[in-house]
């Protein structure tokens, strides 16, 4: 019987003052170790060095001409309370919840504690977001097989457009396919869009397409509906994520599907927590629709003894 096995060789080198990360050996595209595959990689992480992660999205300038107190409030939450001398301050690096923020700065002169000056603004914030101004990217060039006729190139980045706006492109390509997915993010003070598009091209599948529409919001963990998410989507048969693929590959189509999902959860009367799921699914061109939906609930009677239940029904 064989006691050792050799799973390849893979390497790395940080450059530390631009957390970039240099991977050599045996790397697959999704930088993953795969003995039968040499390839190259650059990737920026903030784990890598040095550059960390641009401060936080909200900066908010008060400005006062005498000692003050200075309390900041997030959904009627104290963040931040400070006696400060008179002067200008910028306030920022606070921790927000997900989906809408309410913020309210409270300024009290240290003279007249009646004399507080109230400023208020919303925010919607997702934890997806980046901060603006801030990247992360790879790239990587691989040769599975050590075969040129397979060699595939990704590109992968993320930005951070602006403070609510986050952007993020996935480019591969190989000889004979190339896939390009796109995604945006935007925060708003009544929940977070998600858009999802992809367009895929390969000479056994020709050209295919992907579309989704995403909405998100975040409340109160004590509501009766404290998370909400809703997904609609629409795939083309012919939409394929894989570009490692043969041109004389036969494939078998199936149908375009349209999709629709949903959940949400809170908090009962009673102290009882709900979650609720269901999604739907139609093939295109074909009778019916396939459907799922689950319900959980749990309940705390006794101390450390949660009570909790589910069930799904489901057809298709």
């Amino acid at each position: 019987s064989d006691y050792l096995s050799f799973y390849g060789i893979q390497g790395f080198y940080d450059f530390q003052s631009k957390s970039l990360r240099l991977t050599f050996g045996n790397v697959n595209d999704y930088l993953g170790l795969s003995r039968d595959t040499i390839g190259i990689a650059l990737e920026k992480r903030y784990s890598y060095g040095d550059v960390k992660a641009k401060g936080h999205q909200m900066e908010y300038l008060v400005e006062f001409d005498e000692p003050s107190t200075v309390e900041v409030f997030i959904n009627e939450k104290s963040v931040y309370r400070r006696q400060l001398q008179a002067g200008i301050y910028n306030l920022k690096d606070f921790s927000f919840t997900q989906g809408a923020n309410r913020v309210r700065v409270e300024v009290t002169p240290l003279s007249d504690e009646d004399a507080t000056r109230e400023y208020e603004f919303d925010l919607g914030y997702d934890s997806r977001l980046l901060s603006k101004g801030d990247t992360l990217y790879t790239l990587s060039l691989s040769m599975p097989q050590i075969d040129p006729t397979r060699t595939t190139f990704r590109a992968e980045q993320h930005i951070g457009l602006t403070h609510t706006i986050s952007a993020s492109y996935n480019l591969r390509a190989s000889p004979s396919a190339i896939y390009l997915g796109l995604n945006t993010i935007i925060a708003t003070t009544f929940g977070t869009f998600d858009v999802l598009g992809g367009a895929s091209y390969s000479k056994p599948y020709a050209f295919g397409y992907f579309g989704q529409l995403g909405y998100r919001v975040g409340l109160s963990d004590d509501s009766i509906l404290n998370s909400f998410d809703l997904t609609l989507g629409y795939r083309n048969a012919r939409y394929n994520e894989q570009v490692n693929i043969s041109p004389s590959s036969t494939v078998s189509l199936g149908d375009d599907r349209l999709n629709f999902s949903l959940s949400l959860s809170g908090k009962l009367p009673l102290s009882i927590n709900y979650s609720f799921s269901g999604s739907l699914e139609w093939r295109v061109g074909e009778p019916g629709i396939d459907w799922r939906a689950s319900l959980n609930l749990g309940l705390h009677i006794i101390p450390k003894l949660p009570i909790s239940g589910s069930i799904t029904i489901s057809q298709g």
